[in-house]
């Protein structure tokens, strides 16, 4: 059977008509959309290291159908499955140099914050209704059941400006592993902890999403992350690798299917590998350390049985 997180085999395939290739080089434009976490974020001000903004037309929603003839048109079919790719691989592209990922649609934020929330999103979607990135950046659009929406395609962002676009996108579940293949194939590694003093405080105080995780420092072949945590992480587990938390502000819970550790600041713990937990932070944010192996793979697990009405 056919659902939103699978594809139909026989879906066409977009063709690449020149309609992104103007945008490596531009900057991006002062704009401030709202996203899913409440939060206004400036297009033109994310912050320092790579930004991934995906772009797509719509996602579906239980109970409501999606516009005749859809999966006729190259490319439409697929939001909520790229959706979950990008949450499921969210921390090896944090790994991977992406500061933060935000996708962005044409819908309203209720409409999208019910789709974050269904499907248990660790980042933020923007909402553009009114297609203005669109105008100030050319963007590709099409119409459908007399909407305006965007065409699929994602953007990498450093320093204000695009650095490459992805663009026909097809098919979009492995578009995740696409971006992730690129970032990998064009590092931009982390500054080694012997060459410059980093200041935490400072870095901490500069997120304002609700979830940020970007890496800080290497140690050989282990990376030290900074994660800002405002709402709970999905149940999830790292084959092959240990993850360690420090808390640095705030308070953190981690769970496990045998115990729930709350942390304070100061308090480290380290999760074995291979074991399925979730964090969420107990205050009104909490600011963490994590220290893993660099390129570790995350795979979102179901919460166990018996932690299941308290795992988010």
């Amino acid at each position: 059977m056919t659902t939103y997180e699978n594809l139909p085999g026989d879906l066409p395939v977009p063709a690449d008509d020149g309609a992104a290739q103007h945008l490596p080089g531009m900057a991006m434009p002062k704009l401030a959309l709202t996203g899913t976490d409440g939060q206004s974020v400036d297009l033109s001000a994310l912050g320092e290291g790579r930004t991934v903004l995906y772009l797509y037309p719509l996602s579906g929603k239980p109970g409501t159908d999606l516009p005749d003839g859809w999966d006729a048109i190259p490319g439409a079919r697929g939001c909520t499955p790229e959706a979950c790719g990008f949450r499921d691989h969210l921390n090896e592209l944090h790994d991977a140099g992406a500061a933060r990922v935000y996708g962005l649609s044409a819908q309203d934020t209720a409409y999208q914050r019910e789709f974050a929330e269904r499907m248990s999103l660790p980042f933020t979607i923007l909402s553009d209704p009114g297609l203005r990135l669109g105008e100030l950046l050319r963007l590709p659009a099409f119409e459908a059941a007399g909407q305006r929406l965007y065409t699929r395609l994602t953007m990498v962002i450093l320093d204000g400006r695009i650095e490459h676009v992805f663009y026909p996108i097809f098919p979009p579940d492995r578009h995740a592993d696409e971006v992730l293949s690129w970032l990998r194939a064009h590092p931009r590694s982390a500054p080694a902890a012997r060459e410059v003093v980093i200041d935490l405080a400072a870095a901490a105080a500069g997120v304002n999403d609700a979830y940020a995780n970007f890496a800080l420092t290497t140690v050989d072949d282990h990376v030290v992350r900074m994660s800002v945590m405002t709402e709970p992480f999905y149940w999830h587990r790292h084959p092959g690798c240990d993850e360690t938390f420090l808390v640095l502000e705030g308070t953190l819970l981690v769970q496990t299917a045998h115990e729930q550790v709350q942390l304070g600041p100061g308090q480290l713990y380290t999760v074995p590998a291979g074991l399925p937990h979730t964090t969420s932070p107990t205050s009104e944010r909490s600011v963490n350390l994590t220290i893993e192996r660099a390129g570790m793979s995350t795979e979102r697990v179901d919460a166990p049985a018996q932690t299941a009405d308290t795992g988010p």
